[in-house]
């Protein structure tokens, strides 16, 4: 399997999108696990998933940075100890996706999203700086937290890491922001995935049989 991207939909770059998609396809090694569902098995759903918000497409470019500096200003505001930031920052998306198959599937849906982030950074009485981030993120403007809030948690996060010191050694509780938690949940659910699984089995699979061979076990 191979898989290619394109911006350009005209007939002829459509053609070689697909020319090309096959030719990978022919240098990758086979692997029988990955194909298509059975027909049975596919299936499409009827309902609204709320994945689209016009109101997002709606938003002028004046507004898009106003949400920016409406947050910065609201980290820099929030104690004279933030004396800098990294910068701020709006960014949306909207778009279309259509699946089909050769097995006879069609389907599409319309999805959204926009976000606001800022990285105030901070600095200590002792001349010490740290920074932090805090953003929001929603399929629709309407459901984003008012930029002034984005602004004072990241205020809140960059100022609490001022004044930090290491500790000893030693056998403790520890307990996860809800930032970092998400990152450890996403790395073991990415080594349970059912591709992850097939290659490292057919990783070990071919190095115990080169093993056996070499008698080397």
């Amino acid at each position: 399997s191979a898989s290619a991207f394109s911006s350009d939909f005209s007939q002829a770059a459509l053609e070689t999108l697909v020319a090309r998609t096959i030719a990978m396809a022919h240098e990758t090694s086979e692997d029988p696990a990955s194909g298509l569902a059975e027909s049975p098995l596919l299936g499409q759903h009827q309902g609204d998933l709320k994945l689209y918000s016009s109101d997002v497409a709606a938003l002028g470019t004046e507004e898009r940075i106003g949400y920016a500096r409406r947050a910065e200003e609201a980290a820099m505001g929030a104690d004279p100890r933030i004396t800098n930031s990294e910068g701020a920052s709006f960014e949306s998306s909207v778009g279309t996706r259509v699946y089909a198959s050769s097995a006879g599937f069609v389907g599409s849906y319309r999805s959204s999203y926009c976000a606001v982030y800022v990285v105030p950074i901070a600095r200590s009485n002792g001349g010490g700086m740290q920074r932090d981030y805090w953003y929001s993120v929603a399929r629709g403007v309407a459901g984003l937290e008012p930029p002034e809030a984005v602004g004072r948690k990241a205020a809140e996060r960059v100022l609490r890491r001022l004044g930090g010191r290491k500790v000893s050694t030693s056998h403790v509780p520890v307990i996860f922001d809800s930032e970092t938690a998400s990152s450890l949940v996403g790395h073991v659910f990415g080594a349970v995935r059912g591709d992850a699984i097939y290659r490292n089995a057919s990783f070990l699979t071919g190095k115990l049989g080169q093993q056996v061979g070499g008698e080397n076990v």
